[in-house]
């Protein structure tokens, strides 16, 4: 598996964006930042 893992390459696009919330887990407020792709891939 780690051989398999080191050979692939992610397809991923030329422009990212990225949007951040505030969530609470457990009673504590949490950064949550989701990554996109250009091609709505979240990462």
């Amino acid at each position: 598996m780690e051989k398999y893992l080191e050979n692939i390459t992610p397809q991923v696009g030329d422009t990212w964006r990225a949007d951040g919330v505030w969530v609470k887990v457990k009673g504590n407020n949490r950064w949550v930042t989701p990554i996109q792709n250009a091609s709505k891939g979240t990462v």
